[in-house]
């Protein structure tokens, strides 16, 4: 059985359908020679001038008969597969092919070497579960993980050349609600790193700053949680805008102010970091993601993009877009935007959100994703394939030059 058929299949299965996989696109990282991504705990690396694939962890023939597994679709979480790339290191977070079929697997931490693909090391075999994405400083790794079926969340220092554990401190307990089903979701802590401080946003009611020199919580920003903890299994019920877009939780930093909308909240935050002040709050889409800042605004996405403007948190404007996949990004210009969705790439101004301009693309049949920009190529990442157009300053995209689908080229 194809990945592709067992995808379609979970549809029917008690608790791989409300996981909505047909909307899943693979999280991405890129450097200066090649993107990487994890999809479904199968790593690969696309050089990017050719499109080949230089190296991948395992083969994509395999997945559908681990996929087609009910205590998969019963411990998967979509939004804790990671991966991200610094020097010769590429770290990921997934669930290893060979436990996929075990009850409430854990998530590993996996590093591979950057050119060959080859494992380098991999997180204790232990109940010890990875949930944010790992951020690589210098010759470590910070990454926040819980023990399974425990809800205290540690933040860990580790080796980057090792994966051993420098040193570890406790966060506090999530307060986890459950899906239409009942089973528990964790949620997925930000981390970004600036001088000697750490901000983490827990997507769980709290945002802290950590002193890295003495190992404690400076401060911590809280605010009102709802969670659903209710047991109802809903098997028929229909997914929320929020599951088929795999709306995340984002902070975005601008010197010291802090924007950030929690996953599965309906406000998004503006935060002084200077005086320790919330400048302000406004309503906002529960399945609203943000995606982009620039001096004016700041950018939210769902199946709308909304630009808020930064001082006033008035809603500027709105433009309805066929949003239809989750990697929801924006790709910002100085005066314009680029936002792939499921009928193509959709040029958009900042100034008005005015549509300037739609390119259909390769990709045709796809539900669309994300987008980022490398080396004079527009990478768009969709529910299916990965397409690289090649691009000028302020060129837009040409007809595809390269393309990668997982079921259809392999080496």
């Amino acid at each position: 059985q194809t990945a592709e058929q067992a995808i379609a299949n979970s549809q029917s299965d008690y608790y791989g359908r409300s996981k909505s996989y047909q909307t899943f696109v693979p999280p991405m990282a890129v450097d200066d020679q090649r993107a990487y991504f994890n999809f479904y705990g199968i790593c690969f690396g696309v050089d990017l001038q050719s499109g080949k694939l230089v190296w991948r962890n395992a083969k994509f023939k395999d997945l559908g008969t681990n996929f087609n597994n009910y205590s998969f679709h019963q411990s998967s979480n979509l939004n804790q597969y990671h991966i991200t790339v610094d020097g010769d290191y590429v770290l990921t977070t997934l669930i290893p092919q060979k436990e996929m079929n075990r009850y409430r697997a854990c998530y590993r931490l996996i590093a591979y070497q950057r050119d060959s693909g080859k494992q380098l090391w991999q997180s204790n075999q232990t109940n010890e579960s990875f949930i944010s994405r790992p951020l690589i400083d210098g010759d470590q790794v910070y990454v926040i993980s819980h023990q399974q079926n425990n809800k205290l969340l540690t933040l860990n220092c580790l080796q980057l050349k090792t994966g051993k554990k420098q040193w570890s401190i406790p966060l506090g307990s999530v307060v986890a609600g459950n899906s239409s089903n009942g089973m528990p979701i964790m949620p997925i802590p930000i981390l970004r790193k600036t001088g000697d401080s750490l901000l983490i946003l827990t997507n769980n009611g709290a945002l802290f700053e950590i002193n890295l020199s003495t190992k404690a919580i400076n401060w911590a920003f809280r605010y009102p949680y709802k969670v659903d903890q209710s047991s109802t299994n809903h098997y028929y019920a229909a997914l929320d805008e929020e599951v088929q877009l795999h709306s995340e939780g984002q902070m975005l930093r601008d010197a010291n102010l802090v924007y950030f909308k929690e996953a599965g909240m309906d406000e998004v935050f503006a935060l002084d970091l200077s005086v320790k002040k919330m400048l302000w709050k406004r309503p906002i889409k529960t399945s609203a993601q943000l995606v982009g800042i620039d001096q004016k605004n700041l950018y939210l996405l769902s199946r709308e993009l909304e630009a808020i403007d930064r001082q006033s948190h008035e809603l500027n404007w709105a433009v309805k877009l066929p949003v239809a996949a989750g990697g929801m990004s924006a790709l910002l210009g100085p005066d314009r935007l680029w936002v792939f969705t499921s009928r193509g790439i959709f040029e958009i101004s900042q100034t008005n959100g005015d549509v300037l301009e739609i390119y259909r693309g390769h990709d045709l049949t796809s539900l669309g994703g994300s987008i980022d920009f490398q080396r004079g190529l527009m990478l768009c990442i969709s529910n299916q394939a990965v397409t690289a157009y090649p691009v000028g300053d302020s060129d837009p995209p040409p007809a595809a030059e390269t393309d990668i689908e997982t079921e259809n080229k392999q080496p």
